[in-house]
């Protein structure tokens, strides 16, 4: 893949790159989410879960996630990129950020940490390096905003990209608790 792009700052420290891919010899340009962006955002995240919920859910599911991702963005605590392709919206990607943590033995000053909520990208624009793209992206954007820790959930599918780019698989245990 050509690497060569130019940047252009788009305010609050969002990049927007446009690089041409020389798998599919096509322009693009990645955008930072804003509130608008959060239906899209929403209907990305049912699409991944689609598999796992009932379609009676779904519609609560998104109709919740568009909420969630407008409180979230204008709070700061999200941050996605969208890669817009022959004037479409291919892929996408974002991230929850917890500004200030406890120092710990793995995060002995206490920095902040990301968690991308989601990787997509539409499956006629897939294997074509949009999703590397993002999470480079998402990397850089963490280390010019000093959060030190990225961490996701991966299915088997992403692994690879994952390990690619740095990604270690760690151990976490989870215990939900229910009203």
């Amino acid at each position: 893949m050509n690497m060569d792009y130019s940047l252009c700052d788009i305010g609050m420290n969002h990049i927007c790159r446009v690089r041409m891919t020389s798998k599919a010899n096509m322009p693009y340009s990645i955008h930072s989410a804003k509130e608008d962006d959060s239906e899209l955002l929403g209907k990305y995240r049912a699409i991944l879960y689609e598999d796992l919920i009932s379609q009676d859910a779904m519609k609560i599911f998104e109709l919740a996630s568009v909420q969630a991702y407008k409180d979230l963005i204008n709070n700061k605590e999200f941050f996605g990129w969208f890669i817009e392709c022959n004037d479409s919206i291919v892929a996408g990607a974002g991230i929850i950020v917890r500004h200030m943590l406890l120092p710990n033995t793995t995060n002995p000053r206490g920095c902040g940490e990301a968690f991308v909520v989601h990787v997509y990208t539409e499956p006629e624009y897939r294997r074509r390096g949009f999703a590397k793209i993002l999470l480079q992206t998402i990397i850089d954007w963490c280390r010019e905003n000093k959060i030190e820790r990225i961490t996701l959930q991966s299915t088997q599918e992403g692994q690879s990209l994952y390990k690619g780019l740095g990604f270690v698989a760690t151990k976490e245990m989870r215990l939900d608790v229910k009203p």
